[in-house]
This record gives structure tokens, C-alpha cells and sequence, in this order.
């Protein structure tokens, strides 16, 4: 019988549970009487099987968490005629009209305008909160209303909301 050894530093926590043989600090446990453990159950046709499972699905979590996710962010699917902005330090992205240019707005994260329509643009700005979840502030309606009127518009300005919808992407 011919016994191969492969070590490996990272030991998941996460899956140790799934292991009838291992006890749950088996990264503390020398390696020499984590060997012995494994080389007296070998003999086992099913014991072999059970100690594959919990290691390939660590090295498949390892391997998941090491790939970028793009899943959520705009660069996945973007229109004809548009572009992706993704910010991946704050965690955001969206896409606007290819042809319009990103120009500095103060307090903003980000901001793209119309090369034609100045009017038309679009922002990004953070505005701290205690809050988790945009419907922990109320009502949709009362909600936007009050950021545009308030927090968006200038003083001087009557804002005018024609429409709003909420949209949930899954």
C-alpha cells in the first residue's frame, strides 16, 4: 500500500462539521497525528469518499472567492449605445449613454452629462445614514419627494416630480 501526503494551510472552518474524522480544531493538531488519524481509516471504502467531499468542496469555495464577481454589477449586460461605470471600492455600478462625458460635480462620487443637453445628467452622491435599507426611511412616495425637494434641489428652485417607479432586479 503506498501512502501519498498533501498538506495544505487552509483548513475551512465552514466544513470541518462535515468530517466524522477530524475534530473541528484540526488545524491545531500536528500533522504527524492528523496522519495517523487518516492512514487508520483508509482500510474504510467509504471513508475515502468522505474525506474527498469536504476537501474539493473547500478548494471549490477557495477557488469561488477568488474569482471577481461581475454578477451584479453593469458591466454584465450593457445596451447598445451605453457604457458601464463600476466603482468597486464602494461597491455600485450603472450604465449611461456612451456619448455623454464624465465632468467633476462637488460632493459627488461620480458624475456624467450630455456632451449637447447640459441639462441632462447624471450623479452620484452618498448621503450618510443609520438606516439599512432605503424603505427603513418610509413610504416611497414621501421618501423621494422629500430627497428632491430638500436634499437635490437648490432653494431657489421648484422641483417638479412627474413619475416614479420602484423596480426590483433579481
Amino acid at each position: 500500500m503506498a501512502v501519498s501526503s498533501c498538506s495544505f494551510t487552509l483548513v475551512s472552518p465552514f466544513l470541518s462539521h462535515k468530517s466524522n474524522d477530524l475534530p473541528r480544531n484540526a488545524a491545531t493538531i500536528p500533522s504527524s497525528s492528523a496522519m495517523d488519524t487518516t492512514t487508520s481509516t483508509v482500510e474504510s471504502k467509504k471513508q475515502p469518499i468522505q474525506k474527498r467531499r469536504p476537501l474539493l468542496l473547500g478548494i471549490g469555495a477557495l477557488v469561488a472567492n477568488l474569482q471577481p464577481s461581475k454578477l451584479l454589477l453593469a458591466e454584465e449586460v450593457v445596451p447598445d449605445k451605453y457604457r458601464a461605470f463600476v466603482d468597486y471600492i464602494d461597491g455600485y455600478s450603472y450604465v449611461y449613454p456612451s456619448d455623454w462625458k464624465e465632468f467633476d460635480f462637488r460632493a459627488h462620487d461620480s458624475a456624467f452629462k450630455d456632451r449637447y443637453l447640459q441639462l441632462q445628467n447624471v450623479r452620484v452622491r452618498f448621503i450618510p445614514t443609520e438606516k439599512k435599507d432605503i424603505r427603513d426611511m418610509g413610504p416611497l412616495e414621501e421618501v423621494v419627494s422629500f430627497l428632491v425637494k430638500h436634499r437635490y434641489a437648490a432653494p431657489n428652485q421648484r422641483p417638479t416630480i412627474y413619475d416614479m417607479q420602484e423596480v426590483f432586479f433579481h
